[in-house]
């Protein structure tokens, strides 16, 4: 599961244990298919771990199926094609702790919540730029919460002084780097919508516990999204701002009781998800 390993060297004297039967877990090939929204280094350590994955794994567990599908296409090109099978992550309830929600979010007014580490595949720009159009169109009173939960990760500068100049008490936008599980839940189910505008994911996890906990869904046009949430979300293309504009002013106008709503069920929690992937390997 861990990829600190992942050596030729590692791999190779592990491989030529008799009757031993390697597995890895790859989450997604993004170092490799966007290498534009990674560092550097993590592409090069990537890169080089895949090509002894490629070449030394008897069977690839993958989240999704469009991961496993991206993961096939690079096995080929590396010359080798392990098993690849794809496994579902679990997904367990947390119980919601509403004492543990920030007092600088007003749960009085509509809020949004955005999940994940903010970096360029996470595309924070978009929901930034909505927010702006936002307030040159409505009166403050009226303006929706953006809620911001994730730690700041790399190359996205241009963003991190976007988030610094909007500290302020009168801003509408709300980050918090670091939130627990039990803060999480809680505004999960009282968000008028999960705002998932990725360029690219390898499950998306964030929405599958979203839908689970009956929060509206919009997300990126992604097939990895469509895999997991069906007809449960809105899908809007990432290039049309004013579609996820208007979608966000419909959903803040929007009256719901905190869950309410259609509930999308995981297929397996964490114990079978790992009686899944014990059965294969």
């Amino acid at each position: 599961v861990g990829h600190s390993n992942l050596s030729h060297r590692t791999l190779s004297q592990l491989h030529s244990v008799p009757g031993l039967r390697l597995a890895v877990m790859v989450h997604d090939t993004i170092p490799l298919d966007h290498p534009e929204y990674c560092r550097d280094e993590a592409v090069a350590s990537f890169r080089k771990g895949f090509r002894a994955v490629a070449d030394h794994a008897d069977v690839i567990l993958c989240p999704s199926q469009a991961a496993a599908r991206a993961t096939a296409g690079w096995c080929v090109k590396c010359g080798r094609s392990p098993e690849i099978r794809a496994v579902p992550l679990g997904l367990d309830p947390v119980k919601p702790a509403l004492a543990e929600i920030p007092a600088t979010i007003d749960l009085r007014r509509p809020y949004f919540l955005a999940l994940g580490t903010i970096e360029p595949r996470k595309n924070h720009a978009l929901l930034l730029d909505i927010w702006e159009a936002m307030a040159a169109e409505l009166p403050a009173e009226a303006m929706p919460q953006l809620v911001i939960v994730g730690r700041r990760g790399w190359r996205n500068e241009d963003v991190f002084a976007r988030l610094d100049a909007l500290r302020t008490p009168a801003s509408a936008i709300r980050e918090f780097g670091d939130l627990g599980d039990g803060a999480v839940a809680a505004l999960l189910l009282g968000a008028r919508a999960l705002l998932m505008p990725s360029l690219a994911e390898g499950y998306g996890l964030p929405v599958a516990e979203a839908a689970r906990a009956g929060t509206p869904v919009l997300c990126n046009d992604l097939p990895v999204f469509r895999e997991v949430l069906g007809d449960y979300a809105v899908y809007a293309d990432v290039g049309d701002m004013y579609s996820w504009k208007t979608t966000i002013i419909e959903f803040a106008g929007r009256v719901r009781a905190p869950g309410s709503g259609h509930f999308f069920e995981a297929e397996t929690g964490w114990t079978d998800h790992f009686k899944v992937v014990l059965s294969i390997v």
